[in-house]
């Protein structure tokens, strides 16, 4: 898809259907409101598409957000497997047949309503180069980002915030330790930055520096550092179906800290496991995997919201 141009709009989208497909006979072109409300206009193939973006309080109408995951390597899509990232590969989704990242997140939000997405560039996070202009490129189109692109300094976050509107996620893998995390909270603000505590098999996924030895210890390390929002992440867990893997260390956290909002991932299969997870008090759940198999669709997001 080759972006075109944005066009503002006044009133409001709701009137419009879902999505509209109108074949012109000399290409395709889409055009698409925002949360924004404005137009994005695109040509490709031989007809014209039209989808009507929903807006927040559409998509986050169960007390409990579902956040697509898109983890990008080499500027697709790719589904990940327990961590190896390595082994990645482009991503086969029931919900649409391309690995390119606008196209996953439009089919995201267009087939299940969801505009919120967790982006991990996998290439950043392991040392590259972040991809700031795929992350642009989906802000252009109007998604809510939560980016982590493996910052490791202040100079790291700066580059991502000029450039982008998105929160920033400060990993547990490559961040230094707490000193730079509360220095991020100050620059930035406790509503950008986002905590990520990455886990392997329920282990601190930590880089080195002066992060606390238990997973607990780094959690209140964490809150005492300024951080209001936070993911628990067992990269072990994703994308292999097994369920929820700390639903109990959810329950306690949301207890123990008071206000924080958490988020957490990995493992996630069917509306049972997204309801054991809002029993915990969970404010938002990852999910990659389930979503692209159709485990959770717009039936189970629809049960999620009245049960």
């Amino acid at each position: 898809m080759k972006f075109v141009r944005r066009l503002r709009r006044s009133g409001s989208p709701s009137r419009l259907p879902p999505s509209l497909i109108i074949d012109s006979g000399v290409g395709r072109f889409s055009v698409s409101i925002s949360v924004r409300r404005q137009f994005s206009v695109f040509f490709s193939d031989n007809s014209i598409f039209i989808n009507r973006f929903p807006l927040k309080e559409e998509s986050d109408s169960t007390g409990m957000q579902i956040i697509p995951v898109l983890d990008l390597k080499g500027g697709l899509v790719v589904r990940g497997v327990a961590g190896k990232r390595d082994l990645y590969k482009p991503v086969e989704s029931e919900l649409c047949s391309s690995a390119e990242p606008a196209e996953v997140a439009v089919s995201l939000r267009s087939e299940l309503g969801l505009g919120r997405m967790y982006l991990a560039d996998l290439d950043a996070i392991t040392g590259g180069e972040a991809d700031l202009e795929t992350c642009a490129s989906l802000e252009e189109l109007g998604f809510e980002l939560m980016i982590d692109a493996g910052i490791r300094s202040i100079a790291g976050a700066r580059q991502l915030t000029r450039r982008l509107d998105g929160e920033v996620i400060a990993a547990l893998e490559t961040l230094p330790g707490p000193r730079l995390l509360s220095e991020l909270v100050g620059e930035l603000g406790a509503q950008r930055v986002i905590f990520s505590l990455d886990l392997a098999a329920g282990k601190p996924l930590s880089g080195g520096g002066d992060w606390p030895a238990t997973v607990d210890e780094i959690a209140s390390a964490a809150v005492s550092a300024g951080i209001e929002r936070m993911i628990l992440l067992d990269l072990a867990a994703v994308g292999i179906g097994g369920g929820p893997a700390h639903l109990d260390r959810c329950l306690a956290w949301k207890d123990r800290f008071e206000g924080l909002e958490l988020v957490t991932g990995g493992g996630v299969r069917d509306l049972d496991d997204l309801l054991s997870l809002r029993a915990a008090g969970v404010d938002g759940v990852l999910i990659a995997s389930a979503l692209h198999d159709g485990r959770i669709g717009p039936g189970e997001l629809g049960r999620l919201a009245v049960d």
